[in-house]
């Protein structure tokens, strides 16, 4: 931590933000975030949320950073069909498909799945 100098984000932790799970006997905290020296000058705040998926409170950082500017050329993207035809794309293409297919059930919907 100190050789690369790394700071925790939770540099002024609440009760709530500083355990991420509760039980009737106790609390932990079983996570460890570092952030960089000009990250943590950019943050705007650390706060816990429920998490459907786990025992524990999911940690949510609030940064701001700076925005690259991006080019766009006039018109709209369209994808190289001949992609299409080669077969490590393919394989590629569905093995990501169906790690992408793993997460669907811990969205509500459809569309918030596909939107992610």
């Amino acid at each position: 931590m100190r050789g690369y100098s790394l700071h925790d984000a939770y540099d002024t932790p609440t009760l709530r933000s500083k355990y991420t799970h509760f039980t009737t006997t106790g609390a932990s905290r079983q996570d460890r975030i570092y952030i960089t020296e000009h990250l943590r000058n950019n943050k705007h705040g650390v706060e816990t949320e429920p998490a459907a998926f786990t025992d524990h409170l999911a940690v949510i950082i609030r940064l701001s950073l700076e925005s690259q500017s991006t080019r766009h050329s006039p018109g709209y993207w369209k994808m190289n069909a001949s992609l299409l035809h080669e077969t490590d794309f393919l394989l590629r293409l569905r093995a990501e498909w169906e790690q992408w297919r793993t997460n669907e059930k811990y969205h509500p919907n459809w569309f918030l799945w596909w939107d992610r």
